[in-house]
Formats: C-alpha cells, structure tokens, sequence
C-alpha cells in the first residue's frame, strides 16, 4: 500500500472537512441576495470569517477569502504603491508578481539575512515598502526569524507581509503581529481551491464596500496564465490604507470551498486531525 507522505505540498482531505463540505452543498442560495435563502449562506460565510479570525486573534474585517494562497499572494503585493523586498527563496506566486521586486538575499543555513535587509531599508525611498518574507520553506523547512524582520520593519515603516502556508498549525506565532498574511486550506486537510488573505487592520474604508467579497478593493487585469484580481493600496504610505473594492466580476462567492466543520472548520479547524498534531486555539 502506498503510504502518502508529502504534506508540505498538500494533505489529504480529512474527514471533518469533507462532511462539512458536504453539508454545504445541500445550501442554496447566493450569498449577495437578499432573499432568506441568500442571507442563511451570507450569515453562514460571515460565521465562517469570524470563526477563522478568532483562531488567528485578528479581527474578522481583516480576512477575505481567495482562491489559496497564490490569489492571496497576488493580492498582498501585484498593486503595492512602492517599494516591494522579497526574500530570494520566495514562492513563485510571491517571485512572478513584481519585476521590480528587490531579492533579500539568505545566509548559508537557509534564513534571510537580517544585517542584508537593514541595509536595503535604509537606503533612501520616497514612498512606502513592503517586505515579504516566507515563514518556512517549504522544500528546506527552514524557518524564518520573522520577529526580528518584523522588527527591522518597524523600524523604518515598512508593512510586513508573509506567505505562511507552511507555518498554520504547525508553529506558534501572534498573527496579529503582521500586516499582512497569505494561508491555504490544503496544506491543513482542506480542500483545494481556497485560502485567505489577511489584510493591515488600519485604514479599512468600510464606506465602498461593494460585491461579491465585501472586504478589499479588487481590480481584475489578464495577467499571464490567469485573471488575479489586484489589489489597491489608497492612503498613508506607510501603514494606513483605505482598501477600495470595484466589481468587474458576476461570479458568486463559492459557499460550499468557504463553510466548514461547523462552521469553517477547514480553513483552519481541521486541527490537523489527519496528521494527529494538535494545534492550540491561542497562540
């Protein structure tokens, strides 16, 4: 019998995930209607958000959901209005976005170099930076000392961002502390096809809120191989944005990739069951 070991790449579907999914393919309903039907799957999504916030201890106007962690990547750099340093061992979907992305480099042992990325942020810049940094590879496993890059941030007013798909449940970090983070459902015993996106906590223009995913403002523009929504940066150049939604899209939310284990649990509250670790609700 083949034995299936590769979960830094995906994981199989655990069974919680897969009876909830289940159940939410019994919902009809749109959840931008009005009617009853359509406000039961809204009320059940907006559970869903809170649910998933409460575990990271963020607040819920602070998630938005995406296809998976490459739309959330995409989302958190492809419109950032400045500066953009990437570590050199970025996923693609981080690496593809920006051509004028700036590569941290990293030390022999596989983490980013600290003294490298002080350097570049102190270089002069008229205009806000973002420093996206992995939380852990997910080919080496090496994990990132991303207090101290949060640190170095603060320092000069950079925003931080960070790709953890590889770090939910498996390390101990407040989430809280980043401004930005990327997470994928099917690193976790999820399904494929759906993630999430957290954005800054400041700034959140609540005012023109409008379509399908009423959170951050989305653009969509034919990029190379798909549409991506792109995110829109408006207001203080370093730390308070006003996030701008503007529909361009007739696509519903998918209900069915978004509830789980009463609610939500795949995103987040598969507690790595088909792994047998235990992830604890505070960090």
């Amino acid at each position: 019998m083949a034995i299936y070991l590769d979960y830094n790449a995906t994981a199989p579907l655990c069974y919680e995930a897969y009876q909830a999914a289940s159940e939410a393919f019994s919902l009809l309903g749109n959840p931008s209607s009005v009617h009853g039907f359509g406000r039961v799957v809204r009320q059940k999504i907006e559970t869903a958000r809170q649910h998933i916030a409460d575990f990271l201890g963020v607040s819920s106007q602070r998630l938005v959901f995406t296809s998976g962690a490459t739309e959330s990547n995409n989302l958190a750099l492809a419109s950032f209005p400045g500066r953009v340093l990437i570590s050199a061992i970025e996923h693609d979907s981080i690496q593809a976005v920006r051509e004028d992305a700036i590569l941290i480099p990293v030390l022999e042992d596989g983490t980013l170099d600290l003294e490298a990325l002080e350097k570049l942020l102190s270089q002069p810049y008229q205009g806000p930076t973002l420093v996206s940094v992995m939380m852990a590879n997910n080919e080496t496993g090496v994990i990132q000392p991303l207090f101290d890059v949060i640190t170095l941030a603060r320092q000069y007013g950079a925003v931080v961002h960070s790709d953890a798909v590889q770090g939910l449940g498996r390390l101990e970090f407040p989430w809280h502390n980043l401004d930005m983070i990327s997470f994928s459902s099917h690193k976790i015993g999820g399904p494929t096809g759906v993630g999430c996106l957290i954005v800054p906590a400041e700034g959140v223009d609540k005012s023109v809120f409008i379509g399908q995913e009423p959170r951050i403002s989305q653009e969509f523009w034919v990029l190379p191989r798909r549409v991506l929504p792109v995110l829109k940066l408006i207001g203080n150049p370093f730390r308070n944005y006003a996030w701008r939604w503007r529909k361009k899209s007739n696509s519903s939310l998918p209900t069915v990739l978004f509830l789980g284990g009463k609610p939500s649990a795949y995103l987040i509250q598969p507690l790595f069951l088909c792994q047998g670790l235990k992830v604890k609700h505070k960090l």
